[in-house]
C-alpha cells in the first residue's frame, strides 16, 4: 500500500503543477515552467486555477475591464504577461509589483487613463513595456527609475502633452522608444527631448590595441563638425563610421562596432594595421568622394564581402613622397571604417 500511496501523492503533485483553467490551453516549457494561452476567449476576468509554475500568460483580445490586486496572485513567477486588446481601464496599485520576475508586459490597446507607475520600481527585470494605444495623459518624474534592463518602451498613441525632463535617462539599455501620435505641446518644456534624442546613439565602438582598451559611445562629433573635448583621437559618427585623425602605429589593433536596434544587437570587428610604403603616391585616392577628403590614405580591405573579421592596412606616406607629388601636403588623415552602416543594412 505504501508504494501506491507514494504514486498517488506524486500524481497529485503533478496534477497541481499542470493545473489549467478550462478555458485556457497550457503547455509545458523547460525546467517545469508552463505557458498558459488564454487569448480570444471572451474572458471578463483573469481565470482562476492557474498553476504557480506559469511563466508566460497570454490574455490578449478578451474583455477584461480591470486588474484587481489579487488577479495575478496565483502566478507569482510570471515572466511574460500579454494583456493587449482588452478593455482594461484600471490596474490597482500593487498588482504588478507582486511580479518581480516580469520581463515582458503588454497593456497596449486598452483604456488606461492612469497607471500604477510606482509598481515599476519592483520590476527591475523588465525588458519590454508596451503601454501604447491607451489614454495616458501624464508621465510622472522618475517613472522608469530602476528599469536598467528595459530595452523597448511603447508610449505612442496616448494623450501625453508633456514629458518630465530626463524621463528616459535612467534607461541605459533602451534601444526602442515609440512616442508618436501624442498631442505634445511645442514648448520649452519639451526642448530637452530633442537634445536627448540627438545625444543618444545606438552605435558603440570598442577599440583594443596593444596597450589599452577604449570604449567610444558615439557620436563624438558635434553638429557643427567639431570634435567634442577630450575625444579628438577617435571620432564616431551617427551613420556608424569612425574617423581616426593622425593614425599611428600605437593605434593598431581590433576595432569593433556594436549596433543595437529593436531586433537586437550585432557586432563586427576589423583588425587595423599600419604599413610603410616607399612609393604610394599612385595609390592615394585624390578624387574619390568616398574618401572624405582629397589626399586621404588608402585602406586595403581584405575579404570585403564577408561579415566576419577583416583586415585594413593603412599606408603611411613619407615626407619624401609628399614632396615628389608636387609639394602637396598629405597628412595621415581619416581612416573610415563604415562597419556600423554595413551592419545595420544587413539586418
Amino acid at each position: 500500500m505504501r508504494p501506491q500511496l507514494g504514486l498517488l501523492a506524486l500524481a497529485t503533485l503533478l496534477c497541481q503543477g499542470l493545473a489549467c483553467p478550462a478555458l485556457c490551453s497550457c503547455s509545458p516549457k523547460k525546467n517545469g515552467r508552463l505557458l498558459a494561452e488564454c487569448a480570444y476567449r471572451e474572458l471578463r476576468d483573469v481565470p482562476r486555477g492557474l498553476s504557480p509554475n506559469v511563466t508566460i500568460l497570454t490574455l490578449s483580445a478578451n474583455r477584461l475591464g480591470r486588474l484587481g490586486r489579487g488577479a495575478l496572485a496565483e502566478v507569482p513567477e510570471l515572466q511574460s504577461l500579454w494583456l493587449g486588446y482588452n478593455r482594461i481601464s484600471a490596474v490597482e496599485p500593487g498588482t504588478l509589483a507582486a511580479l518581480p520576475q516580469l520581463k515582458n508586459l503588454d497593456l497596449s490597446h486598452n483604456r488606461l487613463a492612469e497607471f500604477p507607475w510606482q509598481d515599476l520600481r519592483n520590476l527591475s527585470a523588465l525588458q519590454i513595456l508596451k503601454l501604447s494605444n491607451n489614454r495616458l495623459a501624464a508621465l510622472p518624474g522618475g517613472a522608469f527609475r530602476g528599469l536598467r534592463q528595459l530595452r523597448s518602451l511603447w508610449l505612442n498613441d496616448n494623450a501625453l502633452a508633456v514629458l518630465p525632463r530626463g524621463a528616459f535617462e535612467a534607461l541605459p539599455a533602451l534601444a526602442q522608444l515609440q512616442l508618436f501620435h501624442n498631442p505634445f505641446e511645442c514648448s520649452c518644456k519639451l526642448f530637452w527631448l530633442k537634445e536627448w534624442a540627438h545625444s543618444t546613439s545606438a552605435i558603440r565602438w570598442q577599440i583594443r590595441t596593444a596597450g589599452r582598451r577604449l570604449d567610444v559611445p558615439g557620436p563624438t562629433v558635434a553638429r557643427d563638425g567639431g570634435a567634442k573635448a577630450g575625444l579628438e583621437r577617435f571620432l564616431a559618427f551617427k551613420n556608424g563610421t569612425m574617423a581616426i585623425p593622425d593614425f599611428g602605429k600605437e593605434d593598431e589593433g581590433t576595432y569593433t562596432c556594436l549596433a543595437v536596434n529593436d531586433v537586437g544587437m550585432r557586432e563586427v570587428s576589423v583588425n587595423v594595421a599600419l604599413a610603410g610604403s616607399g612609393n604610394p603616391v599612385e595609390e592615394l585616392p585624390r578624387d574619390d568622394p568616398q574618401a572624405g577628403h582629397a589626399g586621404c590614405p588608402k585602406g586595403d580591405e581584405l575579404d570585403p564581402s564577408g561579415m566576419g573579421e577583416k583586415l585594413v592596412i593603412v599606408y603611411h606616406v613619407p615626407k619624401e613622397a609628399r614632396s615628389a607629388a608636387g609639394g602637396r601636403e598629405f597628412r595621415l588623415g581619416i581612416v573610415a571604417l563604415a562597419l556600423g552602416q554595413l551592419l545595420l543594412l544587413r539586418w
